[in-house]
This record gives structure tokens, sequence and C-alpha cells, in this order.
């Protein structure tokens, strides 16, 4: 699961919430109170307490759908593993086996920047 900053959260969810898949999820969970929880984080707003299990959807989502963006190899002692950049448009984070997931970036380049400077010397 990654790591989410709350300076990076408010601008991840502003990115999130123009993302269709991320709006169905919403919509599925929310119905007609979707299209004021999209409005709220586009502007990045708080959400009042009734609807802010907007948040843990938007996290569940990510976690759960956020496809791999770029996949690198890397070898240590152990054997070879995979490092994964997982995510959508402004919310990335890197997954990799026996490692925490990293914190949430808002581009990918932040995201590879993070590959190399935690795994770099061990990618193939």
């Amino acid at each position: 699961m990654p790591n989410w900053t709350d300076a990076h959260f408010s601008e991840a969810c502003k990115s999130l919430a123009k993302n269709r898949m991320v709006r169905a999820a919403l919509q599925n969970e929310f119905g007609e109170k979707t299209k004021e929880i999209i409005r709220l984080l586009k502007n990045q707003e708080t959400l009042p307490s009734e609807i802010e299990r907007a948040y843990d959807v938007i996290i569940d989502f990510l976690n759960n759908e956020a496809p791999v963006v770029k996949e690198f190899e890397a070898e240590q002692d152990k054997g070879a593993y995979s490092v994964q950049i997982r995510g959508l448009g402004g919310a990335y984070f890197v997954c990799a086996p026996e490692y925490e997931d990293s914190e949430v970036f808002l581009s990918k380049k932040d995201a590879e920047n993070y590959v190399q400077l935690n795994f770099g010397e061990f990618l193939r």
C-alpha cells in the first residue's frame, strides 16, 4: 500500500478525480453525491464527514487497480525481483517484493527517480 503524505494527497486526489475509472468507482459507492465529490476534489477542498469515505475509495482503487506503467528488473543476494511503478495520471508509487511501497509521487518521473535512488545499484 503506498504511503500518502499530506502534501501530495490533495494534489493527487485532484488528478485522480479526473480519471474515468476512479469516477466510476466513486459513482458505484456514492451515486448522486459523486458530482459534488468530484467538484470538491478538483478544487482541493476538504470533503464533509458524510462523504469523506471517498478518500478511502480512491486509495483502495489506486492500491488494487492502478496499472503497472513501468517495470524494472533488479537482482540482489536473494535473486532477481521486479520493481514496478504503478499508478494513474497524477499519482504513482513504487512497489517491489520484500520492500514497503513508496510514498505517492505526482509524476512518473519522480517515481523513476525514486527507483534509481533506492534500487539503482541493483537494476539490471
